[in-house]
């Protein structure tokens, strides 16, 4: 890949917003007209069918020509396709249940395939040993899915598993641009952390049409009901769970952001998370500032807690406001009284029922055969012991080097990473939040802190050798 574009701040030094580079911006923009317009219309079934071939070339663009660029526009189509599908059936007035725009952000992601596709050293080749091990555990799955259900069951699960672990290798790989990717993931959720937080409010106070269309189209009434201040927020993602977890890197970020907008993202953020009314997420975000505090110096550590005395704050004055008070005070209640809730009791019986099978499936039943709202026993049901072995090693290989490097290397990013890593697992106890729209989380944030540990490596390898 020719990486030609250093610097793609969308920012001026005055400030000022800046749409540069033009070329990626007027990509970018027609894709948006396009689809808005054409939803706007009614044409929702042109739309259904031309937006993931569309976005799939525009990704092909970016990726050749503004790698950098590509990297938050890639986040940007998970962020925001869900509400572009929902615009489309809406004013088409027709429901799409294959929920076929949602194909757009995995085509796109899937460009970062072509990695593989080249020569690696032999240096390159044992940093990578963690994603490879993972992606030979999920291809054995893949293998395993197509004997035991179907060719289409699997290549749509193959979809979810492995598409996310080949964007943090992408990441992991391209080790020399870390500077330029960080400081575009740092700004692409600085941003759909505020607007994504921004309309997650509006729904849950207005209930949108579209929103409500889709919800009572899915007939998934676990999200709440279809009025005004009756929806557990999912913002512009497909569900609760996958919005709330998207924000946890986001607040975390900011907390460690010294950007003028930083309270005001966070503030919302927060509300917006609580809003969600996920239990898992708030733990997780728990777990992350845990862990972050813990590995940061003493210095770093003061600058967060002060940044979060602050943030509480805010959070607190909106979050005592009605409507937010009584939805979210409810919601907390539950913590007291986890024999009486049905979620809880009922990922109980899941794991009751189905935890001796999935430690002993040996061979596997194959990815997208596995077990629903467990993460854990999806891991071990879908991939077997060998595939299993293989994708576990990697994420443990792929976590012990990242937290040697947050040891060794001040670098705050590389902490934020680790912390949003280890909140996600501990959420696998619940869904499987390795896979899909999480999972892009997971091994996005993982392959660049690992981007990150190589580039303090040779900075600090070619310090010694002048020194020499």
């Amino acid at each position: 890949m020719n990486f030609r574009q250093r610097n793609l701040n969308t920012t001026s030094a005055a400030g000022r917003l800046t749409l540069k580079p033009a070329p990626a911006w007027a990509i970018v923009i027609g894709l948006i007209l396009f689809t808005g317009l054409g939803s706007l219309a009614g044409a929702g079934s042109v739309i259904r069918l031309t937006f993931p071939l569309v976005s799939f070339a525009a990704g092909i663009f970016l990726y050749f020509r503004y790698p950098i660029f590509y990297i938050g526009f890639t986040w940007w189509m998970w962020f925001i396709t869900p509400f572009a599908a929902r615009l489309a059936d809406y004013y088409s007035g027709s429901w799409d249940p294959i929920r076929l725009m949602l194909l757009g952000p995995y085509l796109v992601t899937l460009i970062t395939l072509v990695v593989l596709a080249k020569p690696f050293s032999q240096t390159a080749l044992y940093n990578s040993i963690p994603f490879i091990l993972a992606i030979l555990g999920v291809v054995y799955g893949f293998f395993i899915s197509v004997v035991l259900t179907s060719p289409f069951t699997a290549i749509r699960a193959l979809l979810d598993w492995l598409t996310p672990i080949l964007f943090g290798f992408h990441l992991s790989l391209n080790w020399q641009y870390y500077l330029e990717y960080r400081q575009n993931l740092q700004r692409t959720f600085l941003w759909g952390t505020l607007l994504m937080g921004i309309y997650g409010i509006i729904q849950f106070l207005f209930a949108p049409e579209w929103d409500r269309f889709w919800l009572i189209n899915t007939k998934i009434f676990t999200f709440g009901k279809p009025e005004p201040l009756g929806m557990r927020v999912w913002s512009t993602m497909n569900d609760s769970g996958t919005f709330a977890i998207f924000l946890i890197p986001g607040l975390l970020l900011l907390l460690n952001s010294s950007e003028s907008l930083r309270f005001p993202a966070s503030a919302i953020g927060y509300l917006a998370l609580f809003l969600t009314r996920v239990r898992t997420a708030w733990l997780g975000t728990l777990v992350s500032i845990l862990v972050l505090i813990g590995n940061l110096n003493l210095q770093r550590s003061i600058r967060i807690m002060l940044n979060m005395i602050v943030i509480a704050v805010l959070v607190f004055t909106l979050s005592s406001i009605e409507p937010f008070a009584g939805i979210i005070g409810d919601r907390l209640q539950t913590f007291s009284d986890l024999e009486a809730d049905t979620s809880y009791n009922d990922r109980q019986r899941i794991y009751q029922g189905q935890l001796n099978s999935s430690l002993f499936e040996v061979i596997g039943r194959g990815i997208g055969n596995g077990v629903t709202d467990a993460g854990v026993l999806d891991v071990l049901a879908s991939l077997g012991w060998l595939g299993g072995l293989l994708y576990i090693s990697g994420i443990l290989l792929l976590l012990f080097g990242i937290f040697q490097g947050a040891k060794v290397y001040s670098d705050s990013f590389i902490n934020t990473a680790l912390s949003s890593c280890i909140s996600i697992l501990t959420m696998m106890l619940g869904a499987n939040t390795l896979r899909g729209p999480t999972g892009l989380i997971f091994w996005g944030f993982a392959g660049l802190a690992m981007a990150g540990c190589k580039y303090y490596s040779h900075q600090r390898n070619s310090q010694h050798e002048l020194i020499a």
